[in-house]
């Protein structure tokens, strides 16, 4: 006779919500992190570098490549150099707490951007961008929230270091600002033919009507 047990119907659930988990690190171990090398002869314009960022509510990790290109070597170095830093804080956060296996971002090493490349393997068209850009800042806010959720205060260093280098794109939990179109110098002229007077005074000529009636009889006396 089956009888259902629900404690290990749930350890079973976990089971193989930690094998998905493995599966994915693994997966992310595994990927290179990196665009295919340029054409032989080819002068790089702008240098990047790719993130398997984890993200702790589903326990998978996403392959980031999308952020804005640095104009030198040194300034995309520098960039990573911040991002390993603060994610490394995190990790040790989270693994000083219950969650001894939370997992560290992979970062790629700085390479030539050749997503704007139409024959790239790694080009992002526009809609596939902006793609990207929102799943980063979905992946820092429910960082952000499992922070909070720790009684990590709004404006700690870690939760600030979620930025350590600015989104291109603002917040999904902010308002959307619109920046005010730039003054123009053009003088601005009138024609002649569009001018009006300004005066409210009526100078028009009233209708004057007039009644021809006939005279009538009233009854009673005349006073005198």
């Amino acid at each position: 006779m089956f009888t259902y047990n629900p404690r290990s119907s749930m350890q079973s659930s976990r089971t193989v919500l930690l094998l998905t988990g493995w599966l994915a690190a693994a997966n992310a171990l595994a990927q290179p992190l990196v665009c295919p090398p340029a054409p032989a002869g080819r002068v790089c314009e702008a240098f990047h570098y790719h993130v398997a960022r984890y993200r702790p509510d589903n326990r998978t990790f996403a392959e980031l490549y999308a952020a804005p290109p640095f104009a030198t070597q040194a300034a995309c170095e520098h960039a990573r150099e911040q991002q390993v830093d603060a994610n490394s804080r995190i990790v040790e956060f989270f693994r000083g707490l219950k969650d001894k296996q939370y997992p560290a971002d992979r970062f790629g090493p700085c390479h030539c951007d050749m997503t704007t490349d139409r024959a790239s393997t790694t080009y992002l068209a526009e809609p596939q961008r902006v793609l990207q850009l929102r799943g980063a800042e979905e992946i820092r806010l429910r960082v952000r929230e499992r922070l909070l959720d720790n009684k990590v205060p709004g404006d700690a260093e870690l939760i600030r270091g979620l930025y350590a280098d600015p989104p291109t794109t603002p917040s999904l939990a902010t308002p959307k600002l619109i920046p005010l179109p730039p003054a123009t110098g053009a003088p601005v002229s009138t024609s002649p033919d569009e001018l009006q007077s300004t005066r409210t005074l009526d100078t028009t000529t009233p209708g004057v009507a007039a009644l021809d009636v006939p005279l009538v009889d009233v009854p009673g006396t005349v006073p005198a």
